[in-house]
């Protein structure tokens, strides 16, 4: 009896756990993310910065879009999450020119 008791509480903290991760994974994979054209009017190459917590350098400038997932980012107008920077809070997109040069997204 106990040691079923034992395999019982095994399983459920297994299972808990799982599902904590996927949770966790699932938040992750929706997290907010910015999409930066190398062309002007969204046009040309494009990359997608979408790494929460650390500061990346935007490398392309002919526009962007920001999907807000929850996740508020800061731009900055210089690399190095450096300078001055202006919040995004809600989702965007301008397909000009714009001259940040880094982002950081709050996680």
């Amino acid at each position: 009896m106990a040691a079923a008791n034992k395999n019982s509480n095994l399983i459920m903290a297994s299972v808990v756990t799982t599902l904590v991760f996927i949770a966790l994974m699932t938040d992750f994979a929706n997290a907010s993310s910015l999409r930066a054209w190398n062309g002007p009017g969204c046009t040309n190459t494009w990359q997608q910065y979408g790494s929460c917590g650390r500061c990346i350098n935007i490398n392309h400038f002919g526009g962007y879009q920001f999907n807000y997932n929850g996740q508020p980012a800061r731009i900055y107008n210089q690399g190095g999450c450096r300078g001055g920077f202006t919040w995004l809070r809600r989702s965007a997109r301008s397909c000009n020119p714009f001259g940040w040069r880094s982002i950081h997204i709050v996680c």
